[in-house]
C-alpha cells in the first residue's frame, strides 16, 4: 500500500462516491420543475380563453418558436373554403349577380363555416313581406344554379333588426323562418336543387351585423344568408322502413287465415267443440 495513501482509502473513496451518486437529484429536481410548469400552463389552456387572447397567446408561442413545423401547431385555423370547389363556386355567384341592379345588397365571404352568401331584404324582399321579389327571382335563380352541381350542405338563415314585427306576423322569428322558407322553396324548385341539402335557421334580430342605432344598420341586419357547409348532408337519424306498413301486420278476415274456434253458430263464432273453461254445459 503507498504510503501516500490514507488507512481508511476504502472509507474515503466509499464517501466520495456516495457523494457523487446525489447528483441525479438535480436532475430530478430540474424535471419534477418542468412537469410543475407544463401542468399549469395545460390548466390554464383548458380555461375558457377568448378569440383574441388565444391569437395573442398564438403569436406569443410562435415567436419564442425556432423551428417552423412546431409553431405551426399553435397556429388558427384558417378556413380552407378559398380552395377547390369553394373558389369555382365564388366565382360563379360574382357572374351571377355582376348584371344584378341590386348587387351591392349581395355579399360574399369565406368563412370557417364555409361560404356564406347574404341577401339584404331592401334587395330581396319588400318590407314587412316574405315573398321573394320578382325583380329578384332572375338572380337568385342564377345563385342556385351556381351551387346546383356541389354535394355540399346549405344553410338558409333569416335574420331581422330590432323592430318588433307587425301585421301578420307574430314576431321576428316568424317573419325571418318565412323569408328563410322561400328562399328554399324557391332554389329547390327553380334552381332543382335537391331539398335534403338544405336546413332552416330562424335567428330573428339575435345575431347583427351591426348596432340597430340607425336605419342604414338595421337595413343591413335585415338579410337572407346563403351558408354553404364544407360538410354534405347528415343522413336521417331514422331511415325511412323497406318494407311497407300494410305487410308488416298479418292479414285479417282472409280465407287462407284459419279460424281458431272453427265453424258454427253465432254465439258461438268458430261453433267448434272445445272444453267450458267453467265446467258444466249451456
Amino acid at each position: 500500500m503507498p504510503k501516500s495513501w490514507p488507512k481508511d482509502w476504502r472509507l474515503d473513496r466509499g464517501e466520495a462516491e456516495e457523494k457523487s451518486n446525489e447528483r441525479w437529484l438535480v436532475t430530478y429536481a430540474d424535471l419534477v420543475t418542468i412537469m410543475w410548469i407544463f401542468f399549469i400552463v395545460m390548466y390554464a389552456l383548458s380555461a375558457r380563453i377568448s378569440a383574441d387572447n388565444w391569437e395573442k397567446l398564438a403569436k406569443s408561442l410562435k415567436s419564442s418558436l425556432n423551428s417552423k413545423n412546431k409553431s405551426d401547431i399553435f397556429s388558427t385555423p384558417q378556413p380552407n373554403a378559398d380552395k377547390g370547389e369553394f373558389a369555382e363556386a365564388r366565382k360563379k355567384v360574382k357572374q351571377a349577380i355582376a348584371k344584378f341592379d341590386g348587387k351591392s345588397s349581395v355579399k360574399i365571404d369565406l368563412t370557417d363555416r364555409g361560404m356564406v352568401i347574404s341577401l339584404a331584404d331592401t334587395a330581396f324582399f319588400e318590407k314587412g313581406e316574405v315573398k321573394v321579389k320578382p325583380t329578384a327571382h332572375k338572380v337568385l335563380l342564377q345563385i342556385g344554379q351556381s351551387l346546383l352541381k356541389m354535394p355540399n350542405a346549405i344553410s338558409i338563415e333569416g335574420h331581422t333588426d330590432n323592430v318588433p314585427a307587425g301585421g301578420k306576423f307574430d314576431s321576428n322569428w316568424v317573419l325571418s323562418a318565412a323569408r328563410a322558407a322561400n328562399v328554399i322553396n324557391f332554389l329547390a324548385k327553380e334552381a332543382k336543387i335537391p331539398s335534403r341539402r338544405f336546413q332552416l335557421v330562424s335567428y330573428a334580430e339575435y345575431r347583427p351585423l351591426f348596432p340597430n342605432d340607425t336605419e342604414i344598420h338595421r337595413a343591413l341586419n335585415r338579410r337572407v344568408d346563403i351558408v354553404v357547409s364544407e360538410s354534405t348532408p347528415q343522413n336521417a337519424l331514422t331511415p325511412p322502413p323497406t318494407t311497407p306498413p300494410d305487410e308488416l301486420l298479418p292479414p285479417v278476415n282472409q280465407d287462407n287465415v284459419p279460424n281458431p274456434f272453427g265453424s258454427g253458430s253465432q254465439n258461438n263464432p268458430g261453433g267448434g267443440s272445445f272444453d267450458n273453461p267453467f265446467g258444466g254445459g249451456n
